[in-house]
């Protein structure tokens, strides 16, 4: 009977070690942000309903959704180094292809995102 016991606190005590663990991982490297503020600065900032995507959309549902999913990968992506806002930029308007368009849209985007929602970004602890 007592290592019945003894295996069930061990299973607790395992647990509960990789639950702490896991929230400390969580915390340490920050929950994904709400990407609802920001995908508003691109639309407003792109001036069209498909959010200057370049892929075939048909609603503006649609293109939202791809710019989630881009500012999404950009997050995941991104290893804290620097201006979140300036990677994102990079990943949706790339100098490569086009320079102008990339400072246009840092700049834009980062005039059209709340304030403190901006502050945040930067500092990357959304």
């Amino acid at each position: 009977m007592k290592t019945t016991n003894d295996r069930r606190v061990l299973i607790i005590v395992t647990s509960l070690a990789a639950l702490l663990l896991g929230l400390s991982w969580h915390k340490a490297h920050g929950a994904e942000p709400n990407f609802n503020p920001f995908a508003d600065a691109v639309r407003r900032s792109e001036g069209v309903w498909w959010y200057g995507v370049n892929v075939t959309v048909k609603t503006e549902a649609e293109a939202r959704q791809v710019c989630l999913n881009t500012l999404r990968h950009a997050w995941a992506d991104w290893n804290g180094q620097g201006n979140f806002i300036n990677f994102a930029a990079d990943r949706y308007c790339p100098p490569q292809c086009d320079r102008k368009g990339n400072l246009n849209w840092k700049r834009n985007v980062r005039l059209m995102l709340p304030k403190a929602y901006r502050r945040q970004l930067t500092k990357g602890v959304l």
